[in-house]
């Protein structure tokens, strides 16, 4: 029983703090947290994004994000780190050890996870929207 309780009051919590936010302003972590885990405050963010849009004069049909994501810098960005990647290790090829090759490895695989976190964290505002919006 209490565990209901505290997981209702999490989500009273989290629909206060999404409520207080201005107009086009960025979801706070816990916020976006919470909204990715629970379906039923998820619906309900996305129900009242839609009635706004509707009572605004703008068509529900037609969603847009106020921000688009721009994936061309996010894909350029990436390609270069990659190309960069196998430069460097193409050269390091011919005056490389083992234990090089190790820790070049794991930088390698380290910017990768890095870019990654970086990519869902700079548009876990558009991931959020997203999902469930679409069957």
């Amino acid at each position: 029983m209490t565990d209901a309780v505290s997981v209702k009051a999490a989500c009273e919590r989290t629909m206060n703090r999404f409520l207080e936010l201005d107009k086009g302003e960025r979801l706070p972590l816990a916020v976006t947290l919470h909204l990715l885990w629970c379906r039923d405050c998820r619906t309900q963010v996305r129900l009242m994004t839609m009635a706004e849009r509707v009572v605004s004069g703008r068509s529900v049909h037609k969603m847009s994000l106020q921000k688009p994501v721009s994936l061309k810098k996010w894909i350029f960005g990436g390609v270069c780190m990659i190309l960069f990647m196998l430069v460097f290790g193409r050269a390091a090829d011919y005056f490389a050890s083992e234990a090089l090759w190790t820790a070049f490895a794991l930088v390698f695989a380290a910017a990768v996870t890095a870019y990654c976190a970086i990519f869902v964290g700079c548009n876990m505002d558009f991931f959020v929207k997203k999902i469930g919006m679409e069957k």
